[in-house]
């Protein structure tokens, strides 16, 4: 399984202390979150994607997850359903490594999946992958040890769309101002009660569509599960802002230039050409 963003948050290799992040792929894009999280601070962690190619591998990736000093289960749904998920997690509880088991849904309690020593949280209770975090590094069995320097030449998304939102919303104030000092009108935007800015045109737009075209809060992106773009948006990174998405409509047009939300895990639908 190819994921563009394991390029950018590669699995440890080294052989200081470090934590083993166990979770199917079918979830991978709601780890890649989380993950994304624990690399800006400077956590160690391996994971794995996919199945092993041969033999070699699959000796080396339980190497991997015999070395490390904590595991943290991903549980959900797909992830019981998942055999080589469920032989990693037992695999860590035979050689008694300590468990974080992330609660993810409501369904078959760890114990009944047959993990029976391991810490638990809720990730019904911690929604967003920055409240999880600080959740994890909590729990009891995650060490200093597992962290090292932060690595501060990563810009995560969030980060440069904080930046962008700030610069847009200096320079729009500004245009705000000198348009009613001199002509006496007040741009649209400031009439708006929008309390997060989308940059990109299109996806704000669809974004607008999906909240019944009242303003974009943060309540209505956690609620967008599906969107429907017209256009493709220039900063994939922006569709960090809606959490729970899962499925991008676009015209058939767009699905040769659309690849990459495959590989950041959205379900992607084609619909009738010309984004009509």
């Amino acid at each position: 399984m190819s994921l563009a963003w394991t390029k950018r948050f590669p699995a440890y290799q080294g052989t200081e202390p470090y934590l083993f992040f166990c979770f199917s792929d079918a979830d991978a894009r709601r780890a890649r979150k989380l993950i994304e999280r624990m690399y800006v601070r400077g956590t160690r962690v391996w994971y794995c994607t996919g199945r092993p190619r041969d033999v070699a591998e699959r000796r080396e990736r339980e190497l991997r997850m015999s070395g490390a000093a904590l595991a943290v289960v991903y549980l959900t749904q797909a992830a019981r359903d998942d055999l080589d998920f469920k032989n990693a997690a037992l695999y860590c509880q035979e050689r008694k490594t300590p468990i974080i088991c992330i609660d993810a849904d409501e369904g078959v309690s760890a114990l009944s999946f047959g993990i029976t020593d391991a810490q638990h949280l809720s990730a019904r209770v911690w929604r967003r992958a920055a409240a999880m975090e600080e959740a994890l590094v909590r729990c009891e069995g995650f060490s200093q040890e597992l962290i090292g320097p932060d690595r501060l030449h990563v810009t995560p998304p969030y980060v440069r769309i904080a930046l962008r939102l700030a610069i847009v919303s200096v320079l729009a104030l500004a245009l705000v101002l000198l348009g009613s000092r001199l002509f006496g009108w007040v741009s649209p935007l400031a009439e708006m009660d929008d309390t997060v800015h989308i940059e990109d045109a299109a996806l704000r737009a669809a974004v607008r569509t999906a909240v019944g075209g009242g303003p974009i809060t943060e309540e209505g992106l956690e609620s967008i599960e599906t969107i429907r773009l017209k256009e493709l948006p220039e900063d994939a990174d922006e569709l960090a802002l809606l959490p729970s998405l899962t499925r991008v409509e676009i015209p058939q047009t767009l699905a040769p230039d659309a690849l990459w939300l495959l590989d950041e895990g959205y379900t992607v639908v084609l619909y009738g050409g010309g984004g009509k």
